[in-house]
């Protein structure tokens, strides 16, 4: 199987070294600081036991450096939501048909991007939920074992062959692997997972476990998780669970019982579920990104809840305070480390709206 990684940071550089250790002729995408240390080390993939393997993957800067782009058989997409569209445009014309694309990306409408520039192309809808950190170029590590990947094809998929292949090849790589026949619900239970300790913290610029350890912030967690599930039911899209996360029993929680209820049976489970990472939104903050993912994220909530006729002030909130902050038009020093100043906002919002 010839497969192109476009975005091999870390969960690209996870899954096509790991593909590479089973004999996949697998290409990376990588960054300028990346090339020199994989070409001349090769790329280390650690466990979290500690094991560690080094994989020796084929590595470009450019896709015009790529001789023959009709050869591959996957390109595999894990670049951040906002840059998909620019990511993509070099391919166009260059893909076979018989090319699959595989997102493992964040959010929700990066499928339907590449079905709409590339529709010969079949587009398989992914997951991951092993947490991964990068300490320095050329190196992975996974924080946890604890996780997997799901996959879905966007429609029926033409060729069935394909994706047998492709779950044993990632299942004899070393991950778990889960298949799906909806893959708008594989898509939103995994964004149900990625606002989960993320724009709260990336916005107060604190770990989860304090936010967590606070009342009325863990609150603000739970009200923009239901509210993200009140929008997914408005539209017949059920909530799944990923492997090994049981979404569908936090979604009958967020519906039945009551915050403290929650609060104390759910602690345990959110501060363990990043292992050691801080969440993905408070890292491009700290790397001062001007773009964030929260758009695919509370702000697609946010979006398709007005569409659905749902209110979603949290995550309208979040979103734009999230945003404005990314992009420059809002101070972080104001909010940084300051719950009541968002608390406050928060509670504004829900007595104007």
């Amino acid at each position: 199987m010839h497969i192109l990684v476009i975005g091999a940071g870390a969960i690209g550089s996870l899954v096509g070294g790991r593909l590479t250790a089973v004999d996949c002729h697998v290409t990376l995408l990588e960054r300028a600081d990346w090339i020199t240390t994989v070409h001349e080390n090769g790329l280390s993939i650690t466990a979290a036991n500690g094991q560690q393997k080094v994989v020796y993957p084929n590595i470009a800067k450019h896709i015009d450096e790529i001789a023959d782009i009709s050869k591959f058989d996957m390109v595999l997409i894990s670049v951040k939501s906002f840059d998909t569209q620019e990511a993509i445009y070099p391919l166009k014309d260059k893909l076979q048909s018989h090319t699959h694309f595989l997102s493992l990306q964040n959010g929700i409408g990066n499928e339907e991007i590449l079905a709409d520039n590339f529709p010969n192309n079949p587009v398989i809808a992914g997951s991951i939920t092993l947490p991964v950190e990068v300490p320095q170029p050329g190196s992975i590590i996974i924080s946890k074992e604890k996780g997997g990947i799901g996959l879905a094809p966007m429609s029926n998929i033409k060729d069935q062959v394909f994706l047998n292949n492709l779950v044993s090849k990632l299942e004899e790589s070393g991950f778990t692997v889960k298949t799906y026949n909806d893959y708008k619900s594989l898509k939103w239970s995994k964004l149900l997972m990625n606002i989960i300790n993320n724009p709260i913290c990336a916005i107060l610029d604190m770990p989860p476990n304090q936010i967590l350890d606070n009342p009325a912030l863990f609150d603000l967690e739970l009200e923009s998780m239901r509210e993200t599930v009140r929008v997914m039911r408005a539209q017949n899209i059920k909530v799944i669970s990923l492997p090994p996360y049981p979404l569908t029993l936090l979604a009958i929680g967020l519906t039945w019982a009551p915050n403290w209820l929650l609060r104390k049976i759910l602690q345990p489970f959110f501060s363990g579920g990043r292992g050691n990472k801080l969440p993905s939104l408070q890292i491009d903050l700290q790397r001062k990104r001007n773009q964030s993912e929260v758009t695919v994220l509370n702000n697609r909530v946010a979006i398709v809840g007005t569409k659905v006729g749902i209110p979603t002030p949290v995550n309208h909130a979040l979103s734009g305070i999230l945003d404005g902050i990314a992009k420059g038009n809002i101070n972080w020093s104001d909010y940084q480390g300051k719950p009541d100043v968002l608390l406050e906002q928060i509670d504004y919002i829900y007595r104007t709206s």
